[in-house]
């Protein structure tokens, strides 16, 4: 059985990944919820501590893009949308100076992982975002190390498709490059 500091410092860890991206405490709090229900309804097959750890957070941010998804069908507007992606990205960067730097990240970022199949940006964020090893990817979503090389490397070469397409992109990323020298 889990201890209850266990427990708190699982939900506080989910409560935060739900809210850096939702921005609101009742969403977040349900999103919470939905993400322990899914724990119990369907346990991975987790014996390692921080794996369930990071398990419980990226089914949390999954939940919460899920709901942001959702919003933005029902035309929610796209700078409150934008924003709550910031607030996620931004503890990337602590420092003051790159914002500017976040906040052209982040949109670039969300523009490229729309195009990509759900599978492939879950794969894109879990080894670049949260840092997880093609192994703990691996286990994580339960397909084999191969498979989740072969995604991570078409979701590359789409996004490097997609970018040499997308003028307006690069014009974008060579104007801020330019500008922060």
């Amino acid at each position: 059985m889990m201890s209850t500091m266990k427990k708190s410092r699982f939900h506080q860890s989910v409560f935060n990944s739900a809210y850096g991206i939702t921005k609101d405490y009742q969403i977040a709090e349900d999103i919470v919820q939905e993400t322990f229900i899914k724990l119990i309804e369907n346990p991975p097959d987790i014996r390692d501590e921080h794996l369930l750890q990071k398990w419980l957070n990226v089914t949390a941010s999954n939940l919460s893009v899920d709901y942001l998804r959702k919003m933005k069908r029902q035309e929610i507007n796209m700078e409150l949308f934008f924003n709550q992606c910031s607030f996620l990205f931004s503890t990337w960067h602590s420092k003051v100076e790159r914002e500017l730097e976040n906040k052209l990240f982040v949109e670039l970022l969300s523009e490229a992982l729309d195009i990509l199949p759900r599978e492939w940006s879950q794969i894109v964020l879990l080894k670049y975002y949260y840092e997880m090893s093609i192994e703990e990817i691996s286990t994580l979503l339960s397909v084999k190390k191969n498979t989740v090389k072969t995604r991570l490397l078409r979701a590359k070469q789409k996004l490097s498709r997609h970018l040499s397409k997308n003028d307006d992109i690069i014009e974008r990323l060579t104007t801020f490059t330019e500008k922060t020298r």
